[in-house]
């Protein structure tokens, strides 16, 4: 049997064969009256089509791999399959690496951000003419002390020092946010390719060289050159490797490679629980650090060194989830797909974001019919770019309770660190508690018997489907987790979000201003599940799990839009023109916003599995038999017992001759 050359990387297989072109074709086994026996059954799977692979645990989800169009050495993929399934716990890919590198990242981040904004406050008071503070010259006016200590300035109230301090602050995070915006999809897709562990060991390394100057600004100013404006530098090399938003991105899509998705949601909501754990102990650990030693840049030492840990994780202990079968496909898909394109540097920034452009889809069961185009990942994507900037508005809260409530001097710090603090934990216990839990209730749950929706299609064809088979052998088939779970998890996070902030906005304390932020925390469901969802929809409309990379690339550009650029700017503006006026309408702006990503969320219809190719990496083949007569046969799955190689069971589905 002869197949005609491969489709491209994301496109399902068709192949073809006429009656006359082997002896042992399939179109052969189909009997002219269109009744297909088991006899020709079994050889159209022995001559067809090629077996399942069970999962593994801790192997790299490959079975979306193995689908039809890609042009692997077989030989290569297996023989590394079995590699990888053969090497310790400590050798194999999981998701569990991250369990430990999170917390570590989180603690180091947030614990700089007081002391950062200290730092910067000493600086610019230390550059500042002496004389503007001593006009006498006795140098009794200016009080700055050394830098790196933690003693009050009297020139930090200066409003000439916040607003240079504003401006450095401002002009390093538009700087890191405009070049991560513009890099993080090209990162994305170069993790694909070369690997996930090796993006981020080159990401924390541009993260340990911005802590670096941190300590040495807070050590020896006068030695740095160009003071404190090398930080603006700093932050333009950590942009051009992507920042935060990228290592984001490599973090789910390196989830992604180690999970299948009845698993994949509580695995996000977990890791983004213990992120949330160490952003809420990151701070406390910071001032009582600072608190004991009386010095400032001991802070940034430890955070220094943190990084320095995650770092060697990185290069020298986490293993690569991706197979170097999977990163050589990548890499020669990458380049076909950019031969003979008209100047691709031109729009380059922008052509990562096309992966959620709609496509067309055939009916799998009446191919007939004209193709349809899938929007699904196209409105997630829409809904996804407002909750993004809600996220970019967030500092602006607590400068609103500030003002609202009469928040001043050392009781300021300490209710703005409770809120801020219990906030985090009440993310951190609904993330890797609650979440979970809830999505573990709803997946034991058996799902309705589904009708058919199109002429000749079995009573539930989509319970009885072969991906749905395969999942059977990696879990209870009483865990039914689908992508509806997620989309009804998402719109209720969203509407619980949009809820929280006209209670807030209607606060008359700050006790119910506290309480209805504590209501807003628990709308963060919405960023795992979306995630998990994403992904899902990418797999349906023919994607494959091994470019998870180029995916969350994609989503990472959004994310530093509305985070970095857009939202701070945005619910900025907005503050600063109504705080006379009307300073509740910030919040007003926010629930909009909510509701528009909710409406988006509304038009995201769950597509039928990827028409071609199933989600187990069977193969759809079209079948020419005699008289024109066309069979579209989905590839039977095997079902194989956890320890056992023998075969269970096996599913083939049939369509009658038209």
């Amino acid at each position: 049997m002869t197949s005609t050359s491969p489709s491209p990387p994301r496109s399902p297989l068709s192949l073809r064969t006429g009656p006359s072109q082997h002896p042992y074709s399939s179109a052969n086994t189909i009997p002219p009256e269109g009744q297909l026996g088991d006899e020709a059954a079994e050889l159209l799977h022995e001559f067809v089509y090629s077996h399942s692979h069970a999962s593994i645990e801790g192997l790299p989800n490959l079975n979306m791999y193995d689908g039809g169009g890609v042009d692997i050495d077989k030989v290569a993929l297996e023989a590394q399959r079995g590699e990888h399934a053969a090497r310790p716990w400590w050798r194999r890919a999981s998701a569990t690496w991250f369990v430990v590198l999170c917390p570590l990242t989180a603690v180091a981040m947030s614990a700089l951000i007081a002391p950062r904004l200290q730092l910067f406050t000493d600086l610019v008071c230390k550059e500042l003419d002496d004389r503007q503070w001593d006009p006498a010259g006795t140098g009794a006016g200016r009080d700055v002390g050394f830098v790196g200590t933690s003693r009050p300035v009297p020139c930090a109230a200066d409003p000439v020092v916040q607003m240079n301090v504003t401006k450095l602050l401002t002009i390093t995070a538009t700087v890191q946010g405009v070049l991560s915006c513009l890099t993080a999809a090209f990162w994305g897709s170069f993790s694909d390719r070369y690997g996930r562990v090796r993006f981020l060991a080159f990401n924390v390394t541009a993260r340990l060289l911005a802590d670096a100057a941190l300590v040495a600004l807070a050590v020896a100013p006068e030695k740095v050159p160009g003071s404190y404006w090398i930080l603006v530098y700093i932050s333009a090399l950590e942009g051009l490797i992507g920042g935060p938003s990228a290592a984001i991105a490599a973090f789910h899509a390196y989830i992604a490679d180690c999970s299948d998705p009845a698993t994949r949601s509580r695995i996000f909501s977990r890791l983004l629980g213990v992120l949330f754990t160490g952003v809420a102990l990151g701070p406390s650990l910071g001032g009582l650090i600072e608190h004991l030693s009386g010095k400032l840049y001991v802070v940034f030492y430890i955070a220094l060194g943190l990084h320095v840990i995650t770092a060697c994780f990185f290069w020298l202990i986490i293993p690569e989830s991706l197979l170097p079968a999977q990163m050589d496909f990548a890499r020669r898909a990458h380049r076909a797909s950019n031969q003979g394109r008209f100047p691709s540097w031109v729009f380059g920034f922008f052509a990562p974001l096309t992966v959620f452009a709609p496509v067309a889809r055939k009916d799998g069961v009446t191919p007939q019919k004209s193709l349809k185009k899938d929007w699904s990942l196209t409105w997630l994507a829409l809904s996804y770019a407002p909750d993004s900037l809600v996220f970019g508005g967030v500092q602006y809260w607590f400068q609103y309770a500030a003002g609202r409530f009469n928040w001043t001097g050392e009781m300021a710090r300490l209710r703005l660190f409770a809120s801020n603090l219990l906030a985090a934990i009440c993310r951190a216990l609904y993330l890797t508690l609650g979440l979970p839990a809830l999505l573990r209730f709803f997946a034991s749950r058996r799902p309705p018997v589904q009708l058919p929706t199109q002429p000749g299609e079995p009573l539930n064809a989509r319970a009885e489907s072969p991906s749905l088979s395969a999942r059977a052998s990696s879990r209870s088939p009483m865990h039914t987790h689908t992508p509806a779970l997620d989309l009804g998890i998402a719109k209720a996070s969203l509407v619980l979000h949009a809820i929280s902030f006209a209670l807030i906005a209607v606060s008359k304390n700050a006790g119910m201003f506290v309480a209805a932020s504590m209501l807003a925390t628990l709308s963060i469901g919405y960023a795992p599940v979306v995630q998990s969802l994403s992904l899902e929809l990418y797999t349906r409309r023919g994607g494959q799990t091994s470019e998870a990379g180029r995916l969350f690339g994609a989503m990472s550009v959004i994310q530093a839009l509305g985070n970095q650029i857009l939202g701070p700017s945005l619910f900025g503006i907005v503050y600063m023109k109504t705080v006379a006026t009307f300073p509740e309408a910030m919040f007003y702006v926010f629930m909009v916003v909510v509701l528009l990503s909710l409406s988006f969320l509304f038009l995201v219809q769950i597509p039928p599995e990827s028409n071609g190719k199933t989600e187990d990496g069977g193969v759809e083949v079209e079948v020419e038999a005699p008289a024109a007569a066309t069979a579209i046969i989905s590839a039977p799955v095997i079902v194989v017992d956890d320890g056992e190689a023998s075969v269970r069971g096996r599913q083939l589905s049939r369509t009658p001759i038209s």
